[in-house]
């Protein structure tokens, strides 16, 4: 129960890069150590834990002498220390034991906490310790997730919680690719269980940094895509919510809202190893997420809510490089899935935030470059989101001289498309709806006053 390797944790151990991460079990052909085999041998060792549970009415100098005591018998960071062969299994032993005794007295983590904290500063700052004891390694960063777990909710300790989850980020890529299962079960807790204590932008960045680390590798990157998707399920429960129960005030903020739309916009483009197996869940939350965002700003701020131009562009290009991906196993169904949340996505944007820049771009760059013609639906649905897109920025843009040309071009190609659309089957969908949105572009573009006279609506 306390030493790690005891319960079977070296079964979990790796070969890596010249060392021996792991040992193998007893069962796979390897053989405890010394140490293990003592404590095993030990009857008494498994009433410690009452022991540690009867810490909590010590005397605070008592407690802290006994963890005093527990940090410094095997010390990575002390003069003169050597790493012999049982250095490790000591070491992660002691430190099971010191985290113990501080989590049972989380009731007075405040005076506890800051010298158990240095402690694993110590640990994760000595580079020694990652050539040759990367199970210590390992079970410092469970160490410091179990904290976090357990005392963010102290206000005073945060700082300190926060200065040491930053130090995981320099744990070795080839040590945390065996781990990185543990950081991300860790921190999908801490997420959805402490995002609200997420105040700056520093801390915001510090666990976005986290999350995608643990996200490179396949072990951990189901526990991140699963922490993000019930943050932001709490939020939508949050916002069916009626008034008289307090109605919906966002927990996520801005800031949250455009870390996890960062790491929902690479599950859905494959940014980890080309993984697409999250493709599909991944629209279904990006669009959800943007719905509560939207949301959020029309109750908190008066008039037109402010579009983040740079995101809207984001969001587009990867629902659009869905929409255009050939059919594959490991995401099937995410293309039209990709697609409807692409056409609302589009279609609820507010064009009037938009810079003209920004709307040539989605003409140009994204409705004008649809799936091919044999993807029917895909063509279809685009048509139809370009027309609407045409009848609502053409007004405001023909008006000013500077782009007219850039219009003429636009108008060209759209023909273009339109004309290719005609010429397929006659009898197929994209025909049919080619020739209705063309012919309701048209006759609105015509009626007086499209373009206050401008000339422009009739020509095009």
């Amino acid at each position: 129960m306390l030493a790690p390797e005891a319960e079977g944790g070296a079964s979990r151990r790796r070969m890596t890069r010249g060392f021996l991460y792991v040992r193998k079990p007893p069962e796979e052909g390897g053989e405890r150590s010394p140490f293990v085999r003592g404590v095993l041998a030990v009857p008494s060792v498994k009433h410690l834990d009452q022991v540690f549970l009867r810490s909590r009415d010590l005397p605070m100098a008592l407690c802290l002498q006994i963890l005093r005591a527990l940090l410094s018998a095997r010390n990575p960071g002390a003069a003169g220390c050597q790493f012999d062969a049982n250095f490790e299994d000591h070491s992660v032993f002691l430190l099971e034991l010191a985290s113990r005794v501080m989590l049972w007295n989380e009731h007075r983590a405040q005076e506890i906490f800051p010298m158990f904290q240095s402690h694993l500063v110590t640990i994760l700052q000595n580079v020694k310790t990652c050539r040759v004891a990367p199970y210590l390694l390992e079970r410092t960063l469970v160490t410091v997730l179990r904290a976090c777990i357990h005392l963010f909710d102290n206000v005073k300790l945060r700082p300190l919680l926060f200065s040491t989850l930053e130090l995981l980020t320099n744990i070795p890529n080839f040590i945390m690719r065996h781990i990185s299962d543990r950081l991300g079960c860790g921190m999908a807790i801490i997420l959805r269980g402490a995002y609200t204590f997420f105040e700056t932008e520093e801390e915001w960045n510090l666990v976005a940094v986290l999350l995608d680390t643990a996200a490179q590798y396949a072990p951990g990157r189901i526990f991140i895509f699963d922490s993000v998707g019930s943050c932001i399920e709490h939020e939508q429960h949050m916002l069916s919510l009626p008034e008289k129960e307090g109605g919906y005030t966002s927990q996520l903020g801005a800031i949250g809202g455009q870390v996890l739309t960062s790491l929902l916009i690479k599950f859905l483009n494959g940014t980890y190893e080309q993984d697409f197996s999250f493709a599909l869940p991944a629209t279904r939350c990006l669009e959800i997420l943007q719905h509560l965002q939207s949301t959020t700003q029309n109750r908190e701020v008066a008039g037109t809510p402010h579009l983040d131009e740079d995101k809207f562009k984001e969001i587009v290009t990867s629902l659009h490089a869905v929409c255009l991906s050939p059919p594959a196993d490991d995401r099937e169904g995410a293309d039209l899935c990709a697609l409807e949340a692409f056409a609302r996505y589009i279609l609820a944007a507010d064009l009037s935030a938009l810079s003209p820049s920004t709307l040539f771009w989605l003409v140009d760059a994204v409705l004008l470059r649809p799936p091919p013609v044999a993807a029917e639906a895909g063509r279809v649905r685009f048509m139809e989101i370009l027309g609407r897109i045409l009848l609502a920025a053409v007004p405001d843009l023909c008006r000013h001289r500077e782009y007219w040309d850039a219009l003429t071009d636009v108008m060209q190609r759209a023909a273009g498309v339109v004309g290719e659309n005609l010429r397929s089957r006659r009898d197929g969908n994209v025909f049919a709806s080619t020739v209705q949105v063309a012919t309701n572009l048209s006759n609105v573009m015509c009626l007086p006053g499209f373009d206050e006279e401008v000339g422009f609506g009739r020509w095009a």
